[in-house]
């Protein structure tokens, strides 16, 4: 690979990894504006469902999203160790091929046979980081594919329960009744005066 393809593949890895961070900030945020006014109900075909199915597959691509970045920084990691030791390896192999007794390495003076072991040592060093490399690889093209089904399924559902927010037939709450009740003032009744029979004069 030479200085324009290496270019090219920095920033190509570069953008990708910000639309990564994007999409799974874009995840996040609508997760966090829906569950904002969301209120358990009955569970039916009704807006309520969709919310909570929304809310699920939201939830879910944040989660793959996150995953995907994970796999990123692990195949990063395998590449950086492949690319090491198979450095590593250029230089014993060069050192070994001058049929010398002994041999200067980074940690120290070693001879011939035990230059042969650390050669193979690293090989297999380099085999395990490319089957590793390998599996992170399939394993981040699965939570892309997974993360963008569920946001775009999540925004489905947003739709829908948007849509049928406003043909939902809600029960009439029953007015309540305000009993007002008048003060009446009582007087008190007066005795009537009692009529003497006086005798008649004749």
């Amino acid at each position: 690979m030479d200085e324009r393809d290496d270019s090219v593949w920095q920033t190509w890895r570069e953008e990708a990894n910000k639309f990564d961070y994007f999409v799974c900030g874009v995840s996040g945020a609508i997760f966090t504006y829906v569950i904002k006014d969301y209120s358990p109900k009955r569970l039916g075909f009704n807006s309520s469902l969709f919310e909570t199915v929304a809310l699920i597959f939201l939830a879910a691509s944040f989660y793959f999203g996150i995953k995907r970045i994970e796999r990123n920084l692990t195949c990063l990691s395998t590449n950086h160790q492949k690319l090491f030791h198979d450095s590593d390896v250029r230089r014993m192999l060069l050192s070994l091929s001058q049929n010398q007794e002994h041999y200067q390495t980074s940690t120290g003076i070693v001879n011939r046979s035990e230059l042969q072991q650390r050669i193979a040592i690293s090989v297999e060093k380099i085999k395990a980081a490319e089957i590793a490399g390998e599996k992170a690889r399939g394993q981040a093209l699965r939570f892309y594919n997974h993360r963008n089904t569920c946001l775009i399924l999540g925004f489905l559902t947003i739709f829908l329960a948007k849509v049928l927010l406003p043909y939902e037939t809600t029960t009439p709450q029953p007015h309540a009744v305000v009993l007002q009740t008048t003060n009446k003032t009582t007087l008190p009744i007066q005795p009537a005066p009692r009529q003497t029979n006086t005798p008649s004069k004749k």
